[in-house]
């Protein structure tokens, strides 16, 4: 809807206002267990090797690339790291892309991202402790 009205004017109540850029989308991932802001590479799989499950996995910024994220799982004994590219408003790896990354991450707990191996046990320093336990 704000696309529409992008660059209209709109009297709402006593005042006239023109909608000149949409209102970006707040980082909804931010919320999310799976989401480690502060993680590096070394850290995630130190996070992911205490798991010991296939489909574990944590997403974090990348450490070189701006705009770039990365989702670190686990999957036969490995640890493989996907490089997630931000692009404008949307999220893609290849030439799939999404909206954000909670609609990435939901789309590969449902869809394998690596040979059989979906998205399915999200980890963080406190699943891990307690997993550890």
């Amino acid at each position: 809807m704000l696309m529409w009205v992008t660059g209209r004017k709109v009297q709402i109540a006593e005042f006239l206002i023109t909608l000149k850029e949409p209102v970006p989308q707040p980082n909804k991932h931010e919320s999310k267990e799976w989401w480690l802001g502060s993680c590096d590479r070394t850290h995630a799989e130190e996070l992911l090797r205490k798991t010991k499950a296939d489909g574990a996995f944590l997403v974090r910024p990348s450490e070189h690339e701006p705009n770039c994220y990365a989702i670190s799982f686990r999957t036969e004994k490995e640890i493989k790291h996907c490089r997630v590219r931000q692009e404008g408003r949307l999220y893609g790896m290849g030439s799939v892309k999404f909206e954000s990354l909670v609609e990435l991450v939901a789309y590969y707990e449902k869809n394998p991202l690596y040979k059989k191996v979906k998205l399915w046990f999200p980890v963080n320093d406190e699943i891990v402790q307690r997993i550890v336990a």
